[in-house]
Protein backbone atom coordinates (compact mmCIF):
# COMPACT_ATOMS: atom_id res chain seq x y z
CA UNK A 1 0.00 0.00 0.00
CA UNK A 2 1.37 3.54 -0.96
CA UNK A 3 -1.07 5.55 0.21
CA UNK A 4 -4.65 5.70 2.27
CA UNK A 5 -7.10 7.83 2.87
CA UNK A 6 -10.32 8.03 4.85
CA UNK A 7 -13.70 9.40 3.08
CA UNK A 8 -14.77 11.49 5.66
CA UNK A 9 -15.69 14.65 4.83
CA UNK A 10 -16.76 15.33 1.02
CA UNK A 11 -16.81 11.74 -0.53
CA UNK A 12 -14.72 9.88 -2.47
CA UNK A 13 -14.01 12.65 -4.75
CA UNK A 14 -12.98 14.84 -2.51
CA UNK A 15 -10.84 12.15 -0.49
CA UNK A 16 -9.03 11.42 -4.29
CA UNK A 17 -8.33 15.24 -4.84
CA UNK A 18 -6.83 15.60 -1.72
CA UNK A 19 -4.60 12.24 -2.09
CA UNK A 20 -3.48 13.74 -5.39
CA UNK A 21 -2.59 17.25 -3.91
CA UNK A 22 -0.60 15.67 -0.68
CA UNK A 23 1.45 13.47 -3.50
CA UNK A 24 1.60 15.83 -6.11
CA UNK A 25 -0.02 13.80 -8.97
CA UNK A 26 -3.20 13.03 -10.31
CA UNK A 27 -5.39 10.21 -10.86
CA UNK A 28 -8.11 8.77 -13.75
CA UNK A 29 -11.20 7.24 -12.42
CA UNK A 30 -13.53 5.18 -13.95
CA UNK A 31 -16.40 5.91 -11.49
CA UNK A 32 -20.10 4.61 -11.49
CA UNK A 33 -21.99 7.38 -12.69
CA UNK A 34 -23.91 7.80 -9.63
CA UNK A 35 -23.45 11.36 -7.26
CA UNK A 36 -23.30 9.36 -4.23
CA UNK A 37 -19.88 7.47 -5.01
CA UNK A 38 -18.62 10.69 -5.74
CA UNK A 39 -19.71 12.81 -2.41
CA UNK A 40 -21.34 10.19 -0.50
CA UNK A 41 -19.26 10.56 3.63
CA UNK A 42 -19.88 6.61 3.76
CA UNK A 43 -18.25 5.88 7.44
CA UNK A 44 -15.40 3.25 7.50
CA UNK A 45 -14.35 3.79 3.46
CA UNK A 46 -10.93 4.28 2.29
CA UNK A 47 -8.93 5.48 -0.71
CA UNK A 48 -5.95 3.09 -1.12
CA UNK A 49 -3.48 3.40 -3.60
CA UNK A 50 -0.41 1.06 -4.43
CA UNK A 51 0.06 -2.19 -6.83
CA UNK A 52 -2.62 -3.25 -8.46
CA UNK A 53 -1.91 -7.04 -7.45
CA UNK A 54 -1.54 -6.10 -3.77
CA UNK A 55 -5.02 -3.83 -4.21
CA UNK A 56 -7.01 -6.71 -5.35
CA UNK A 57 -5.92 -9.08 -2.81
CA UNK A 58 -6.99 -6.48 -0.08
CA UNK A 59 -10.48 -7.53 -1.96
CA UNK A 60 -11.41 -3.79 -2.82
CA UNK A 61 -12.23 -2.23 -5.86
CA UNK A 62 -10.08 -0.48 -7.93
CA UNK A 63 -11.78 2.19 -9.24
CA UNK A 64 -8.45 3.76 -11.22
CA UNK A 65 -4.83 4.43 -11.74
CA UNK A 66 -2.41 6.97 -10.18
CA UNK A 67 -0.32 9.18 -12.69
CA UNK A 68 0.07 12.70 -14.63
CA UNK A 69 -0.83 16.14 -13.05
CA UNK A 70 -4.78 16.03 -13.31
CA UNK A 71 -7.58 14.31 -11.81
CA UNK A 72 -9.77 12.94 -14.13
CA UNK A 73 -13.03 11.42 -13.38
CA UNK A 74 -16.86 11.86 -14.05
CA UNK A 75 -16.48 13.21 -17.78
CA UNK A 76 -14.47 15.89 -16.30
CA UNK A 77 -10.39 16.66 -15.59
CA UNK A 78 -9.05 19.25 -13.23
CA UNK A 79 -5.47 19.98 -12.85
CA UNK A 80 -3.88 19.76 -10.09
CA UNK A 81 -2.65 23.48 -9.66
CA UNK A 82 -6.48 24.22 -10.54
CA UNK A 83 -7.15 22.03 -7.50
CA UNK A 84 -4.46 23.85 -5.29
CA UNK A 85 -5.98 26.68 -5.71
CA UNK A 86 -9.19 25.74 -5.15
CA UNK A 87 -7.50 24.51 -2.18
CA UNK A 88 -5.94 27.18 -1.00
CA UNK A 89 -8.95 29.56 -1.92
CA UNK A 90 -11.28 27.35 0.95
CA UNK A 91 -8.95 27.44 3.44
CA UNK A 92 -8.64 31.22 3.54
CA UNK A 93 -12.40 30.68 4.55
CA UNK A 94 -11.80 28.27 7.63
CA UNK A 95 -8.93 29.73 9.81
Amino acid sequence: MTSCHDVAEGGLLVAVAECCLAGGLGATLDLPDDEQWWFGEAPGAFVVSGDRSELERLGGRVLGVVGGDALAACGERWMLHELSAANGALAALFP
